[in-house]
């Protein structure tokens, strides 16, 4: 079940910031397809993606980056300006890691607003 709300959120999230990046720039799909193959795409992109990394494996993209896991052991820590104390158990997290072609893309495309 989080899985789906999970999938349910992020296709909402996406489909605000398209709304607003539209709004915005005054663009529209200029793909050449249509909203729902596109909504079709990336509901088969993160299912993977999920069905994938929950498998333990990761995958990747060519160009852009890897989705994966990693393990996290617990730990133990104190809640800043009390005396609680708190316990995190050891799980497993996503990591993503883009590919050094789109870092550097990202740091030059903002260099000029520093």
């Amino acid at each position: 079940m989080l899985k789906q709300e999970f999938l349910v959120a992020m296709q909402t999230k996406m489909n605000e910031a398209k709304a607003l990046r539209e709004e915005k720039n005054g663009t529209k799909n200029t793909s050449g397809y249509t909203l729902g193959q596109v909504e079709d795409a990336i509901s088969g992109f993160t299912k993977t993606t999920l069905d994938v990394m929950s498998a333990g494996d990761s995958i990747s993209f060519q160009g852009f980056g890897k989705y994966s896991t990693a393990h996290r052991n617990g730990r133990t820590g104190k809640v800043p300006g009390t005396d609680k104390i708190y316990n995190s158990p050891a799980k497993y997290v996503p990591r993503f890691t883009f590919t050094e072609a789109v870092i550097k893309y990202i740091v030059e495309a903002n260099a000029s607003r520093i």
